[in-house]
């Protein structure tokens, strides 16, 4: 990075054709997640859509690679053990859909705040759009997949832990043209959870990022059992209007009030 800031552009001439040379430099590509530290928030993780993770200990006037000795650089989400800082994982493989979006490889952890990682599985996920540790459980881990960009494929839905990673069940499938993007916890009562799921399939010649499995999911039990979330004349319904990808939050002092982010608008309940 130094050498990038202090060289000076040049450029050749080779008949009509002229070639200016701008070196490495000071360039970032697309930040894909950034988390704090939940006990130390000086210290903070950020992924890129094709750079790995970065840390800083100092609230971000410094960064290092942590993640660059990996045979995946592309990351989709990372999530950090709310009881034990020292435990992240990282799910791979950009999950927003664009043209130029890179694969990923399944899930990595680190019991050592990034010094070291292990890869555990999901290998044929292929993108993954959020990942959640149980502040009451820390073995229980959730993986929102949202899958394969140009192809269909059964890797898809919300995964769940119960060994910290060493295992995996799929607990919500819907088709192998729909994965999740998005999943929230309730960190009062973590039986509660809710997913958004995205049809979505890219292909050479056009883009399908639509469709009528697209739409929100709920679970009261920890992710055993699930139910649609009808719209009721307030959400879209995607029976009736094109409904892509979803975003979802909520409030961490009131978990009852929940936002959602749709194509065409934001909603809260």
């Amino acid at each position: 990075m130094k050498y990038a800031k202090q060289m000076k552009k040049s450029s050749i001439s080779k008949g009509l054709e002229q070639l200016e040379f701008g070196g490495p430099t000071n360039i970032g590509g697309r930040v894909t997640d950034i988390e704090f530290n939940p006990q130390n928030p000086d210290i903070v993780y950020a992924g890129a859509a094709t750079g790995g993770v970065f840390k800083s200990t100092d609230m971000g006037n410094t960064w290092f690679p942590i993640f660059d000795d990996q045979a995946i650089l592309t990351i989709g989400d990372i999530g950090i053990d709310p009881n034990n800082s020292d435990i992240i994982y990282v799910g791979t493989g950009e999950a927003n859909g664009g043209h130029n979006n890179f694969p990923g490889g399944g899930v990595y952890k680190s019991i050592d705040a990034g010094s070291t990682w292990e890869f555990i599985g999901l290998e044929n996920t292929v993108s993954i759009g959020r990942v959640v540790v149980d502040p009451s459980n820390s073995d229980r881990v959730f993986v929102a997949a949202q899958g394969s960009y140009f192809t269909t494929n059964p890797e898809r839905g919300v995964y769940r832990s119960e060994d910290g990673g060493n295992t995996w069940t799929n607990v919500l499938y819907i088709s192998d043209s729909t994965g999740a993007i998005d999943l929230i916890m309730d960190p009062i009562n973590p039986q509660n959870i809710m997913v958004a799921m995205w049809e979505r399939v890219r292909r050479p010649e056009s883009s399908h990022l639509y469709g009528a499995t697209s739409g929100l999911y709920r679970s009261s039990d920890g992710g055993t059992n699930w139910e649609y979330i009808q719209p009721s004349g307030v959400l879209p319904d995607a029976q009736q209007q094109n409904v892509g990808r979803i975003g979802i939050a909520l409030c961490k002092n009131q978990p009852n009030t929940v936002y959602a982010m749709y194509t065409d608008g934001s909603y809260y309940s």
